[in-house]
């Protein structure tokens, strides 16, 4: 997890307040509100919610229990806007405890789905380079998009060897960064990823079998009495759909299995 702190993350929370609707209030018929904000993704996330994990999240996994609010958010501002509801029915996606564990916070005040899906980081370099097959093979610069979790390990081998981390928007402004030779190497998850690699003359490859990081795509909420009854239900759910293959067909060639 990435930290805003000063002017800057005052001004982004502000923001994020007026986005947001500023409180977490029950809708017209009672039921409580539970926010999600979610990382904008080409493919997964999209601000007009047609993205696969919007259109699980509004099909299948679709809970009664709650009136849900998705709200599709840039960069990192869905964990920003976690940190200023802390302790709220507000939750993020895609993302795992154990992020904010390395955060500092307290595996006690979160509560979170079972996987939806899974996603693997990898190493981007230019059809030209050498693929990266090990941690040694990392060269600066490095970029990675915003927001995009990067497990506290990894981002101590990145200092260990003195690699410069430049953060950028998008997936496909990563990719086009490492056409462009401003960074040696890009890393992202797949199947984020796919978006680019789907294109034409991408220009990019990776070794598949060398994963940087693998984590599981889960719904994290702060743990409030009506998070855990819409997790809850919305794990059965997940569960139903696993095992009857809706789950894996809808998520189409974004799926990754365990």
């Amino acid at each position: 997890m990435f930290s805003l702190r000063g002017q800057y993350a005052k001004a982004i929370v502000g923001g994020l307040i007026a986005l947001l609707g500023g409180s977490l209030a029950m809708g017209a018929d009672t039921k409580p509100k539970v926010v999600l904000a979610a990382y904008e993704n080409t493919g997964l996330h999209t601000p007009r919610l047609t993205g696969v994990y919007d259109r699980i999240l509004l099909g299948p996994l679709n809970s009664s229990t709650v009136n849900l609010e998705i709200r599709v958010l840039p960069g990192k501002n869905p964990g920003t806007a976690m940190r200023h509801y802390r302790g709220t029915s507000f939750c993020e996606m895609p993302s795992e405890i154990r992020y904010w564990i390395d955060d500092g916070y307290n595996e006690s005040e979160f509560v979170q789905s079972f996987p939806i899906n899974r996603a693997r980081m990898h190493a981007f370099t230019r059809v030209n380079d050498k693929k990266i097959n090990s941690y040694q093979d990392l060269s600066s610069p490095v970029g990675a998009v915003i927001g995009f979790g990067i497990p506290t390990y990894l981002q101590n081998w990145l200092e260990y060897r003195h690699a410069t981390l430049i953060e950028v928007a998008s997936i496909h402004q990563l990719a086009q960064m490492i056409r462009d030779k401003r960074i040696a190497v890009g890393i992202a998850y797949t199947p984020d990823m796919l978006s680019v690699l789907s294109q034409p003359n991408h220009g990019l490859h990776y070794n598949p079998n060398f994963m940087l990081v693998t984590v599981e795509d889960r719904i994290v909420c702060w743990k409030t009495a009506d998070t855990q009854r819409w997790l809850f239900d919305i794990n059965k759910r997940i569960k139903k759909s696993t095992e009857n293959g809706q789950l894996q067909k809808m998520l189409g060639e974004y799926y990754l299995p365990p």
